[in-house]
């Protein structure tokens, strides 16, 4: 009910994740409630029971809601009572077992003399609230606004923690005490997970080519630090630095523990985000690798003590105590030392099916498709000819065999063809975006990655195998400079050389960069009949022009002007599903799906022609690769052409300088197009 003789209605959405969150679903409902019940109008008791009718309404429709995934109210309740009104929305929403941010993070949105209006309600078994503002927005109410983890509760945040164990504090997964598990380093007081985790250290080193005491030196970190887990981290340690905002969205990635210590993450607890993506320390084959990379950088490391070589690369607080885990270190090596680095790799991906769904970034450092030391096996076979192939042999060979790891050769996202039987089922491609580079590899036995997932450089995807059109076991490994649209494109060149000339070396535009870009469409208006552009191609010839430019240019997020609804519905005939939008009045901010989500929008209000106020579309767009919020801000400015505008362009940028020093100042990188 509005008033107590006419109806208000509650709007509700269910969304279904993308990217990394693909597998969840939440529910939104906003609420704008009867006015004043508990001030105005006459016959104040029905006034009332409507309100908590009203109230009764949204709590069916929580529950309801909630069989779909954690649900979420937020609105104008126009309530101004106190916390403990049975008539409020707080007692009401609290039945059904929600809670207000404001209980949380404190009141911060007041009105009407400091009665709570604005709410934003949550389920607590579902999410976290981590961060509240309000913001003015010329309105007689403040915007009130909250971020969650989602997936994240109180009780996972919950139990004791020893923050003086070096990071070593936290809640364990179920996943480290199966006991049905046969652990191979039972002997050793080691659990089934404890054992891969170190499996997976040393299968890293041994890829590298890494000496027994440099894989020791790893191990007795790894032991040292996390305990052979893999440690997520709450940032309820109150010692984060301004920059490691948000590291709780690693209780998101697969983890074994969870840890408060400073910003360390993973099994070497190594401090994010200084060491690398959040994905990356997450990982353990990946921060492996980066432990070792450290360690090669420190003179004479060989000969240096374990404990001295170590805490050159970690600065612990603790250096002296990397000796007491040398003597396990080294147990678990004689264990492991004579195992092929293929079955290292194997035992890693028998991990939890979340494992091979971690969503990566950064590692652009280019690495042979098999283990290093199996690079030899390359025949170098490309460009030759014979009965086997059409034409000729696009690619090259490792003759290596069935079962080894096949590895991401550069990081980029995973593209999934079916369509190609002579690669078997599935020939899997990693690329660095639209007409980038892209690598492809063919006639694996197993595929561990989807399509759209993101990979670095080193990642197993995969193992050789022998199928579709192959004789024997090998992996065939192409390189295609600007995106490989054809197996025989001019863009297909010699594998062995490339990887001559790259491997080692660090390659952009991977997962964790983007490409940008600002066009302003000419408006619908200047070429319909009547418009100032006769002769022009009409708008919706125009939009199509548009639609197969981005196509081949591959932009990511794409700031519009004069984007007007004509425009607007032909675009989306054109490309579907492919980008998501925000703006109004001509400008619009669109993001490719596949690469952002939208984590919230907003509008700067600049003087247009004559001073009349535009908005001006302002995103903040969440990478799925790499987990960053960026804020997108796209305007048009006045020109002349209505009169001088000197003085409105002058008030405009001084508006959006002030919008980008806030967007700064919360955290956030900010693009100006």
């Amino acid at each position: 009910p509005q008033r107590w003789d006419h109806d208000r209605t509650a709007t509700w959405v269910t969304l279904k994740g993308t990217g990394e969150n693909a597998a969840g679903t939440v529910s939104m409902v906003a609420v704008h409630h009867m006015i004043k019940p508990a001030k105005y109008g006459p016959n104040k008791p029905l006034r009332r029971q409507l309100y908590r009718e009203g109230m009764e309404k949204i709590q069916d429709l929580v529950t309801t809601l909630s069989a779909s995934g954690p649900v979420f109210v937020a609105g104008d309740f126009n309530s101004q009572w106190t916390a403990n009104d049975p008539w409020g929305p707080r007692k009401m929403l609290g039945a059904v077992g929600m809670k207000t941010t404001m209980d949380v993070l404190g009141k911060e949105s007041t009105h009407d003399g400091g009665g709570i209006i604005d709410y934003v309600f949550y389920q607590p078994e579902a999410a976290t609230p981590t961060r509240q503002w309000t913001q003015n927005l010329n309105s007689d109410h403040n915007l009130l606004g909250a971020e969650f983890d989602i997936g994240t509760t109180s009780a996972d945040l919950s139990g004791d923690r020893d923050a003086s164990s070096v990071g070593r504090a936290g809640i364990e997964t179920a996943a480290d005490t199966d006991s049905d598990s046969e652990v191979a380093g039972e002997g050793l007081g080691l659990s089934a997970t404890q054992w891969k985790r170190a499996a997976e250290v040393v299968g890293a080193g041994k890829s590298l080519g890494i000496s027994e005491q440099g894989i020791v030196i790893a191990l007795a970190v790894a032991s040292q630090e996390s305990g052979f887990k893999v440690y997520a981290n709450d940032g309820l340690g109150g010692d984060l630095a301004a920059d490691q905002r948000g590291i709780s969205r690693s209780l998101r990635l697969p983890h074994d523990a969870v840890g408060t210590d400073h910003g360390s993450l993973g099994v070497f607890q190594q401090q994010w985000p200084w060491w690398g993506s959040m994905e990356e320390l997450m990982d353990p084959a990946t921060s492996s690798r980066k432990f070792y990379e450290a360690l090669l950088k420190v003179p004479g490391w060989e000969s240096l003590p374990l404990t001295v070589a170590a805490q050159e690369v970690q600065q612990s607080a603790y250096p002296d105590a990397y000796a007491d885990d040398e003597t396990l270190a080294r147990q678990i090596y004689a264990k492991l030392a004579n195992t092929p680095a293929t079955d290292l790799y194997l035992a890693s991906n028998e991990l939890a099916e979340c494992a091979t769904q971690t969503v990566a970034a950064g590692g652009r450092t280019v690495v042979f498709p098999v283990p290093a030391n199996l690079a030899d096996t390359d025949r170098h076979n490309w460009g030759e000819a014979g009965s086997n192939w059409d034409s000729w042999h696009t690619g090259t060979d490792f003759s290596v065999p069935c079962g080894t790891p096949v590895l991401a050769s550069h990081s980029g996202t995973v593209e999934i063809d079916t369509s190609q039987s002579w690669a078997g089922p599935q020939l899997v491609k990693v690329s660095m975006g639209p007409g980038q580079l892209t690598t492809w590899y063919a006639h694996m036995q197993k595929v561990l990655v989807a399509g759209g997932q993101a990979v670095t450089a080193g990642q197993q995807i995969g193992e050789v195998g022998e199928a579709g059109n192959a004789t024997g076991c090998h992996l065939h490994f192409e390189v295609h400079t600007k995106g490989g649209g054809s197996i025989y494109g001019p863009d297909n060149v010699d594998p062995s050389t490339w990887l001559a000339e790259n491997v080692g070396k660090t390659i952009g535009g991977g997962p964790g960069s983007f490409v940008i870009a600002t066009f302003n469409t000419l408006g619908h208006s200047h070429t319909k009949p009547g418009g100032n552009k006769k002769g022009w191609a009409d708008s919706a010839t125009r939009t199509r022009w548009m639609a197969e430019l981005m196509a081949s240019q591959g932009p990511d997020v794409v700031g519009l002007q004069e984007f007007q609804d004509p425009q607007a519905r032909v675009f989306h005939e054109v490309t579907g599903d492919t980008w998501g939008g925000f703006g109004n009045k001509d400008n619009v901010v669109i993001w490719r799906r596949g690469t952002f989500e939208l984590a919230s929008s907003d509008t700067v209000a600049i003087p247009y022609f004559g001073g009349h106020t535009r908005q001006m579309p302002l995103v903040r767009l969440r990478h799925l690769a790499s987990g960053q919020v960026i804020t997108v801000i796209n305007v048009h400015n006045p020109a002349d052409v209505h009169g001088p505008a000197a003085k409105w362009r002058a008030e405009a940028i001084a508006r959006e300088r002030t919008v980008i020093a806030r967007e700064r100042a919360a955290g956030y990188p900010v693009f100006l197009v």
